[in-house]
């Protein structure tokens, strides 16, 4: 546990990670950090299997005690290196200018159309915003490599949509 730890992996960390899937990072560090420290909230807003090792002194979801996954018990002061991959792939979809928070279509003024009514007979497809229909949904945004990390660490793991109407 390191008191005011904001972060799983440092830019080197990420740099490599990246570098070795053939994506630059570049050379802007401070770019970088904040890709980090995005990665990071997105990590901190997930719900983990187990308990944190010292809840009252560590800022982070991680080290945790009572975590298993595929036979194996992480120690309580472990950080699982799927977990640090999670977070140095994270900066790579900020890198790449995936939208890594839920946002309400409605309210962020989304053109992505969906459909809004089908007739099968004399085929008929009425598209629409969310915007022009007043429905809100929420927008996740597609993340297979983050997920297939983070598989085994989180409770209930698996895509969640929500719709509103």
């Amino acid at each position: 546990i390191v008191t005011g730890a904001n972060s799983y992996i440092d830019i080197p960390a990420a740099k490599a990670y990246a570098s070795a899937r053939g994506v630059d990072l570049g050379n802007d560090d401070v770019v970088t950090e904040q890709r980090l420290l995005g990665a990071m909230d997105y990590l901190e807003s997930l719900s983990y299997k187990g308990t944190r090792t010292d809840p009252d002194n560590q800022a982070l979801a991680w080290p945790r005690t009572g975590v298993t996954f595929d036979g194996r018990t992480f120690g309580d002061n472990v950080i699982p290196t799927q977990l640090k991959n999670a977070q140095a792939q994270l900066v790579i979809e900020l890198f790449n200018g995936v939208i890594i928070f839920a946002s309400s279509g409605a309210s962020s003024g989304s053109t992505e159309k969906f459909i809004k009514k089908e007739k099968v007979d004399v085929i008929e497809t009425e598209y629409a915003t969310p915007k022009e229909t007043g429905e809100e949904f929420l927008a996740i945004a597609n993340m297979p490599a983050v997920s297939a990390l983070l598989r085994g660490l989180l409770k209930g793991f698996g895509p969640l949509f929500a719709y509103r109407g």
